[in-house]
C-alpha cells in the first residue's frame, strides 16, 4: 500500500495522511475522524502512524477491509491533482548522510577513497517533499546537484 502525506491545495499548511487507494486515493486523517475507519487515535502523517505499536500493519489491515460503498465514504476520496504531496518523514529524530559514497563522486571531487564511510549530519529543514522547491540560502555560493535517499 502507498501512503502520503498531502495537504489540499485550497489549505496548503494543514497535513493530512492518505493512499493510492484502486485508482483513486483516500483521505485516512478524514476516515478516522469520521468514524469510518478504525485506529487507535487521529493520526495526521505517516510519523504520527509509526508512533502507535504495529501502526502500519494494523492500518494496512483495516484499510484492506474498507469498502467504497460504506456510507459517507465518497467524501474521503480525492485526486491527486487536488493535493500537494509532502514528503515521507517531515520530522526525523535524526538526519545522517554519507560523504564520498560512490565512484564517480570521489573522481569528480578529486579526492582520495575514504577508507571509512564519511558521516555528517543534515538539519530536517533539509528535506523536501516532491515537486516543492529546493531552497537555496542566500549565504550559498555554491550548490552541489546531488540528492539523498532517506532510509
Amino acid at each position: 500500500m502507498k501512503f502520503m502525506n498531502f495537504s489540499r491545495k485550497s489549505a496548503p499548511g494543514i497535513f493530512r495522511l492518505g493512499c493510492v487507494f484502486g485508482d483513486t486515493c483516500f483521505d485516512i486523517t478524514k476516515g478516522i475522524a469520521e468514524g469510518l475507519l478504525e485506529f487507535p487515535r487521529a493520526v495526521f502523517t505517516i510519523e504520527e502512524v509509526l508512533q502507535v505499536k504495529d501502526g502500519l500493519q494494523l492500518l494496512e489491515q483495516r484499510l484492506s477491509t474498507l469498502q467504497k460503498s460504506l456510507s459517507g465514504i465518497q467524501s474521503c476520496f480525492f485526486d491527486m491533482a487536488d493535493v500537494i504531496l509532502h514528503a515521507p518523514i517531515t520530522r526525523p529524530q535524526k538526519l545522517i548522510g554519507i560523504g564520498l559514497n560512490y565512484k564517480d563522486h570521489i573522481e569528480e571531487t578529486k579526492a582520495k577513497t575514504p577508507t571509512q564511510p564519511l558521516l555528517f549530519g543534515m538539519y530536517a529543514n533539509a528535506i523536501t517533499g516532491p515537486e516543492q522547491p529546493i531552497v537555496i540560502p542566500p549565504m550559498s555560493h555554491q550548490v552541489d546537484y546531488e540528492a539523498e535517499l532517506g532510509v
